[in-house]
């Protein structure tokens, strides 16, 4: 019994020292003195030298106005001016009370002016930060920053938030948009031809101020907010051009990166509108009669979203479908990489494919830093439709 007790007591002596070797939350800081980052930007002074960046802060009860009465803003747009970006923290802290918080930004933002001068010094700074963020998106705009900065955005109030969904569906859902488009993508791409391409954004209707909170109280959201406007073609950490949105889903799909995309055809004095989705996409560069060739194989489901075309939907007619979307794949994508050749923009990473080859019948081809500029395309399709919806054919007018 007492060597019971003995344990007992050992026991017990073990977990009160233990109890107080635990530091606790001495050095917890509250969510209320946190000033919670959620959009940077950043774009340079021609005329004065040196940059100057935007940091929108969460303002939690202007998140909350919808629950009580009047509005107030959800976030709070600072913006320093600086020499060396080194001296970002000290002059952010300078105007703010609380302590800036920056693991959960939504993204960011440079203008094309900075981006075409080079990003590096951007990225060196993100680089050398504890609480860097590699996976946001980095977004190029045309528009001048400090109205981005300073607009609200409709549904999501949160700036920083709206631009990141927007990307998303540029992605996911119409394929105007590249899945490549993170901080660490450009990061990874800096020593290397390998293009990474960004998404821009515009503002949309500038003859409504943004910076009018009377905006949550109308109808109208496509004034003053954000639009998806195409991709900045990146090389090296600088800009070096830019695709239109009409060209990124075809960008997407020569890089075997297209989720989803929507192609219209015309056909029998109406046009068919598709979907394609589930993608297989395989790439493969190859030596044909000395002269490089990209050789992509493409299979994809087809959804029928709408069809105005005076024929019957039988076998026959599907096949045509499948040809038409073949004919406008094949002459969308052939315009598209003969314009970048054109243009000396890379966008399938033919010079690095070559780089990697190896045999003696691409030697001349490494050689030559433009062999690149000589490949052709070659694109083969497969297509499984599929039919929804309560007819096979549409209704007619007698």
């Amino acid at each position: 019994m007492n060597v019971k007790r003995r344990i007992w007591k050992h026991k017990l002596v073990v977990s009160i020292t233990a109890l107080l070797c635990l530091t606790g939350c001495w050095d917890m800081i509250e969510v209320n003195q946190l000033a919670i980052v959620n959009f940077v930007g950043m774009d340079l002074n021609p005329e004065q030298g040196g940059s100057t960046f935007y940091y929108q802060i969460i303002n939690p009860t202007g998140i909350a106005a919808q629950k009580t009465s009047g509005i107030n803003a959800p976030v709070y747009t600072y913006s320093i001016r600086t020499f060396d970006s080194t001296e970002n923290p000290s002059k952010l802290t300078d105007g703010i009370s609380k302590k800036p918080f920056f693991d959960h930004y939504n993204a960011m933002v440079v203008t094309e002016r900075a981006a075409r001068k080079g990003l590096i010094d951007q990225l060196n700074f993100l680089e050398k930060q504890n609480n860097r963020q590699s996976t946001i998106p980095m977004i190029i705009t045309d528009s001048p920053l400090a109205a981005i900065m300073r607009t609200y955005t409709s549904l999501e109030r949160l700036p920083g938030r709206n631009a990141r969904l927007i990307i998303n569906n540029g992605t996911y859902q119409t394929g105007e948009a590249s899945p490549r488009s993170q901080v660490k993508h450009v990061v990874e791409n800096l020593e290397s031809t390998v293009l990474t391409v960004l998404p821009i954004i515009s503002l949309s209707g500038e003859d409504v101020a943004s910076t009018d909170t009377k905006k949550y109280e109308t109808i109208d959201a496509n004034k003053g907010s954000f639009i998806l406007k195409g991709g900045a073609l990146i090389k090296q950490g600088k800009m070096i051009g830019r695709l239109k949105s009409s060209e990124m889903p075809y960008y997407n799909l020569l890089n075997g990166q297209i989720h989803m995309f929507h192609q219209s055809v015309p056909l029998n004095e109406g046009h068919v509108d598709l979907r394609s989705e589930d993608f297989t996409i395989r790439k493969k560069l190859v030596m044909e009669n000395g002269k490089p060739v990209l050789r992509i194989q493409l299979k994809a489901e087809v959804h029928m979203e709408n069809n105005t075309q005076n024929a019957k939907l039988d076998e026959a007619n599907l096949k045509e479908i499948e040809s038409q979307l073949d004919k406008a794949l094949q002459d969308k994508c052939a315009r598209l990489f003969e314009k970048t050749k054109k243009n000396d923009w890379d966008i399938t990473g033919l010079e690095a494919m070559i780089k990697q080859k190896r045999g003696q019948q691409w030697a001349a081809a490494k050689r030559n830093p433009e062999s690149w500029k000589e490949t052709q395309l070659v694109l083969t399709t497969q297509f499984i439709i599929q039919t929804f919806g309560n007819t096979l054919d549409p209704y007619k007018t007698r």
